[in-house]
């Protein structure tokens, strides 16, 4: 059967010469195998969703099977964005941001953990609370798991696997993108947002969680022929990152753990891998 090609012929041809079938905007996996241009090495591409912990991926034996064939491992970032923010001297006077019940659950929430709440920015606070919130309502984790993020746990089985660790940007550069994302947001703004995201965790309501549940059923739409939505978040981030993948899937097998929306979109790493003459092709994952 003949590869159905959706873009022109041209665009279907591999420098090695021949013809890749498109990847399926829905290939009922998060995992692909990519090849280079000669063929001299297989790496892996793994769209990660931070919320979920080792329940998730045990049920992916596939995932561990592939990357234990590599060499390297490559994330967004090999350093604690926590440790980093715990390290800060200014401090957040989230009296202006919170309600008294609001911050006292809040701060009930961090008693737990291990970063300061109030040397977190409004907009980090955020986020921290929308992946609580798939964590423990949407049900991303379950009570046994204790990694802090699927990243992470990744990062620890390739370090006790002895592969080599490679991060495609700094922890600081993350905090810094974070905030430059809502640059200007009004102090008005940052309260509603959080009073919101406040009520949906203490009501347990699961508005919102259509994103966790599809990816725990690896149902999701690459969206592969649309453009990137977000520059500074998408568009600029892949950009920066691929001279560093394409480097090294040159030398050897690595296995690549993004967050999903990465390998999404026109701009995401699957086409732009496969622009420059890479083989990427879904790994079937049965759960």
């Amino acid at each position: 059967m003949k590869a159905k090609c959706l873009v022109p012929v041209v665009a279907c041809l591999f420098l090695a010469g021949g013809i890749r079938a498109q990847v399926p905007d829905r290939p009922g996996t998060v995992l692909f195998q990519v090849t280079t241009p000669d063929s001299a090495h297989t790496s892996y591409l793994f769209g990660t969703h931070h919320a979920f912990g080792e329940s998730f991926l045990d049920s992916l034996p596939v995932v561990r099977e592939k990357l234990f064939l590599c060499r390297e491992l490559i994330v967004e970032s090999v350093q604690s964005a926590g440790d980093l923010a715990n390290a800060r001297t200014t401090t957040t006077d989230w009296t202006r941001y919170l309600g008294r019940a609001d911050l006292a659950y809040v701060q009930d929430v961090f008693s737990a953990g291990n970063v300061d709440l109030d040397r977190l920015t409004p907009a980090e606070l955020h986020a921290t609370l929308m992946r609580y919130h798939n964590m423990r309502v949407c049900g991303a984790r379950q009570p046994v798991d204790t990694a802090s993020t699927l990243d992470g746990l990744i990062i620890a089985l390739a370090t006790r696997h002895g592969l080599e660790l490679t991060g495609l940007e700094s922890a600081a550069d993350q905090l810094v993108l974070l905030n430059k994302d809502v640059e200007g947001m009004p102090r008005k703004v940052h309260k509603r947002r959080l009073k919101a995201a406040v009520e949906r965790i203490r009501s347990g309501n699961p508005g919102g969680c259509a994103e966790v549940e599809r990816y725990a059923r690896l149902d999701w739409d690459l969206r592969l022929g649309e453009p990137c939505g977000n520059a500074l978040m998408l568009t600029d981030r892949n950009a920066r990152w691929m001279p560093v993948i394409v480097d090294r899937m040159s030398e050897q097998d690595c296995f690549v753990a993004v967050g999903l929306s990465h390998l999404m979109f026109q701009c995401g790493l699957i086409e732009r891998l496969r622009g420059l003459g890479y083989g990427v092709e879904p790994v079937p994952m049965r759960r």
